[in-house]
């Protein structure tokens, strides 16, 4: 891949993009959602209004949800916990497939389940990596020294250490502010990137490609029933030229609900940091519309501890487990915050349509990090904390909770902690050194 020439281009397009945008963001439509939605836009030209949006996107949280533990015949497969704490940089989808194949090859039911890559890969299609090998009747050297894709025909994709990691890690701009970061099918932990650790080595897609490629393409991923011809050139971005991204998002995605563009762009503005609300009162979101976000993908394999900000953990599927008790050693190991999220309160992912809030979190009182943070945590916080996190597990103990009772725990808990909002360009100055804006102050948490 060549980061140089993928810029270059999307320099080009942003800026040809750029008088329809001004135009789109001025126009009466634009106009009526930024009085319901967002004051801040209301007495703002065209070129004040660009100006919000490029700080929106560059403010707002850079998400990759994993798993806390590799799953058999999961979807996907990505690093977990214990591969954080034994590689001292953040490895991709395909490096962690190599490393699970010589840890236990066992687990390979979940590599095989990714699918085979007879379909397009939107790596190589839309971001410009190279294609992996391809051998027909491969020799057992050659086998030997690859990781199998699909064995379901004469022609074998593997795949070398070196070729894996041309491929990307994949990441979600959290514009929406969703509180778990990204869709809990993915993982149910999310890594929180400093911004200028990953700045230079960004491309961002108006849409999450695997459902682009599943829908338009014919190719593996969900059929949803999106506007295929508003992205037509697969043009893609930078952090510093991505003006031709917001238009081919709204398009793309308004159709599914049967929206207008200016409806798409409510949903989008109204949950973002310039809510006239605030976070407390964004309006809900759902499983499926969380996905709506720019898919802004990590060149390369950033290094721990310094790229990695803080940590969310799922408070559904984590609080008060074994799995929850590594993610907080995983934390601890490399001076981590953790910050736990509500999400939907669902004990299994399931695509659901159900409205929920999406914006619970409370700052986690226990890790070693709480230390170096700039807020002041009481004996008394510290101790229910680990009163709750006891009561739990014993439930946890005789069986899988409802999400009745997550909810129940949640609000027992919620009562004695601090509850953070996510940071962005408009509510601390150091991005990169804050992890959240507690909700009763509009004080920032930072790392002293």
């Amino acid at each position: 891949m060549t980061f140089a020439r993928m810029a270059a281009t999307a320099k080009t397009q942003s800026a040809a993009a750029t008088p329809d945008l001004l135009a789109f963001l001025s126009s009466p439509g634009m106009d009526k959602v930024f009085e319901e939605c967002c004051p801040v836009m209301v007495n703002l030209n065209a070129e004040g209004r660009l100006e919000v949006l490029h700080r929106l996107v560059i403010g707002s949280e850079f998400v990759h949800n994993f798993p806390s533990v590799v799953y058999k015949k999961r979807e996907i497969v990505d690093f977990s916990t214990d591969m954080a704490m034994n590689y001292p940089w953040f490895l991709n989808e395909w490096q962690a497939g190599i490393i699970i194949d010589a840890m236990n090859s066992s687990e390979l039911d979940a590599w095989f389940g990714r699918g085979a890559f007879n379909d397009v890969d939107p790596e190589v299609s839309i971001f410009g990596c190279q294609p992996f090998g391809v051998f027909n009747n491969p020799t057992w050297s050659e086998a030997s020294d690859r990781l199998i894709n699909d064995s379901s025909s004469c022609v074998v994709f593997l795949q070398t250490w070196s070729e894996a990691s041309d491929r990307l890690i994949y990441v979600a701009n959290n514009m929406r502010q969703v509180d778990t970061g990204n869709s809990l099918f993915f993982g149910n932990i999310s890594a929180v990137f400093r911004t200028g650790k990953i700045r230079d080595n960004v491309l961002i897609a108006p849409v999450d490609t695997g459902i682009w490629e599943g829908s338009c393409n014919g190719s593996q991923g969900p059929d949803l029933p999106i506007n295929c011809s508003a992205w037509t050139d697969l043009s893609v971005a930078t952090l510093n030229d991505h003006n031709h991204l917001l238009l081919n998002n709204l398009y793309v995605w308004a159709q599914t609900q049967n929206f207008s563009i200016f409806e798409e762009a409510f949903q989008l503005f109204s949950r973002s940091a310039i809510s006239k609300g605030g976070y407390a009162d964004i309006p809900p979101i759902s499983d499926s519309t969380l996905t709506h976000y720019y898919e802004s993908n990590i060149i390369g394999n950033p290094r721990f501890p310094a790229a990695v900000k803080f940590l969310v953990a799922s408070f559904t599927s984590l609080y008060g487990s074994s799995a929850g008790r590594k993610a907080q050693k995983l934390a601890d190991h490399y001076r981590w915050p953790v910050v736990w999220a509500l999400g939907g309160g669902y004990t299994e992912y399931a695509k659901r349509e159900t409205l929920y809030p999406g914006n619970q979190r409370i700052l986690d009182p226990s890790t070693i990090s709480v230390k170096s943070l700039n807020v002041s945590i009481s004996a008394d916080i510290v101790e229910a904390f680990t009163n709750m996190w006891s009561r739990v597990a014993e439930e946890r103990a005789h069986g899988v909770p409802t999400t009745a009772t997550v909810n129940t725990w949640w609000g027992k808990l919620a009562q004695t902690q601090t509850h953070l909002a996510p940071v962005s360009s408009f509510s601390c100055a150091a991005l990169d050194d804050c992890i959240g804006v507690v909700l009763e102050t509009d004080d920032c948490v930072c790392l002293l």
